[in-house]
């Protein structure tokens, strides 16, 4: 990936691009009416700009972004690349360099704050600075040089950048550095401060001191902010074992299903007790609108679009984050609630997830090298209208070691005949167990 570099100051002290890129992509971009429907946390995810009504909007800007953060492109390009807009908004430069320096500071902050929270052991404090001429606005000026713990409150609505062009920052500081240089770490969150003007030496008060409206969150928190579960465990405090069993794990060189019977038996072939019948009763309308599915299908958790739930199984500590972002297609980074005729089925689909025939997991390797812990959840259905079986399929990531976030959950083939499904998620088995490398069957009904 290139270097960054911009038209205008910024400053990336031992930042990588890819960090920054990272979050950019976690941000889906939606239309103003639609960020006004989520909660704070949840627009913390999101992207749009005033006066973007329209979807296709709203994506050409982020995705002008999102280039400008993995190519280094500067002011010019943008533009060019969001001639589109301008020529139908009548944006002005001024507008232009604004919304660039912002979303790209905001963006490299986020991921500045991951690295910062990943060496907090060693850097337990943040020291806010500001470049100190007279453009600083005072209500950031005064701040300059306080010294908070990296977890303390004040980060949560004062981590730069704190207003449109704002050219503050925060630095880590060690325990050694606060007592070498005699600083002083505060505890209350500061409110009526004494401003002195550079230039005149005149004082006033600045009643509100921090972050301009707007501005009033941290963006490299995660909207999951305290869901924080961890890795798979399948001894929940008091309870004992749950109500299933440990099978196993393939080593690399697993070559035969023979070798592993235990390991695998064809959906066909699984007892009746095991296959969940379902009526009319239990599955969806046909004629909902996009929302409507998914406060549908988040409903059966407690839920509904905005929100995160964090599930987790009876008697298993497998704490599971649930919401709309399991019908989000990732490439596109639009909802897709209808991909393989899944709406129908959605009540279905969250049976899979509160009560799974079989828990699988297997690292995954992304399209970038990296790895990431994978689960999948199956369940099999029976249709007493239709007399067919379905199949039901969720998968969960396990993000920076502790988060299970939902990947993805559908109906495979669910057009196809029961033969054909069955042979789809069988396949599927079959690869987990032979193909991933050291992939386990954590879990099956008794």
């Amino acid at each position: 990936m290139p270097e960054f570099k911009t038209e205008f100051e910024f400053e990336t002290p031992g930042l990588t691009p890819e960090e920054a890129l990272a979050f950019w992509k976690d941000r889906i971009p939606l239309t103003e009416s639609e960020i006004r429907q989520l909660s704070e946390g949840a627009r913390s995810r999101a992207f749009t700009a005033a006066g973007l009504a329209r979807q296709d909007q709203v994506a050409l800007l982020h995705q002008a972004l999102r280039e400008a953060i993995e190519n280094g492109t500067g002011l010019k390009e943008f533009k060019e690349r969001i001639a589109p807009l301008l020529a139908e908004k009548g944006w002005q430069g001024h507008r232009v360099a604004n919304i660039l320096r912002t979303n790209l500071q905001t963006a490299y902050s986020a991921g500045r704050w991951a690295q910062m929270q990943s060496t907090k052991k060693y850097f337990p404090y943040l020291e806010y600075y500001t470049v100190g001429d007279r453009r600083v606005r005072p209500s950031h000026a005064v701040l300059g040089g306080m010294v908070f713990p990296i977890d303390h409150p004040f980060w949560d609505a004062n981590y730069p950048p704190n207003g449109f062009s704002c050219r503050c920052g925060a630095r880590a500081v060690s325990g050694r550095e606060v007592e070498r240089r005699g600083l002083e770490v505060q505890q209350e969150i500061p409110r009526d401060l004494l401003y002195k003007d550079p230039k005149t030496g005149m004082e006033y008060r600045v009643a509100r001191p921090g972050a301009d409206d707007g501005f009033r969150h941290n963006p490299g928190k995660d909207w999951l902010a305290g869901l924080q579960p961890g890795p798979v465990d399948f001894r929940e405090p008091g309870k004992g074992k749950p109500k299933g069993v440990f099978l196993c794990r393939s080593p690399r060189n697993f070559s035969s299903i023979t070798e592993g019977d235990a390991c695998f038996v064809s959906l066909a072939d699984i007892p009746e007790k095991h296959i969940i019948k379902v009526g009319s009763k239990d599955l969806l309308p046909g004629n909902l609108t996009q929302m409507g599915y998914i406060n549908a299908f988040l409903e059966e958790f407690g839920a509904k679009y905005g929100q995160s739930k964090l599930f987790r199984l009876p008697g298993v500590n497998l704490p599971l984050v649930i919401n709309e972002r399991l019908f989000l297609d990732k490439k596109e980074n639009k909802f897709k609630v209808a991909k393989q005729g899944r709406e129908k089925y959605l009540k279905l689909l969250a049976r899979t997830i509160k009560n799974p025939y079989e828990i699988w997991s297997h690292p995954l390797v992304l399209s970038r090298g990296k790895t990431i812990q994978t689960l999948s959840l199956i369940r099999m259905f029976y249709l007493e209208q239709e007399k067919k079986k379905l199949g039901g399929l969720s998968v969960f990531r396990l993000y920076n070691g502790r988060s299970w976030s939902g990947s993805t959950v559908f109906t495979p083939a669910v057009t196809s005949d029961e033969k054909y499904i069955i042979k789809y998620l069988d396949d599927l088995r079959r690869k987990m167990l032979l193909e991933y490398g050291n992939a386990a069957l954590l879990y099956r009904e008794e």
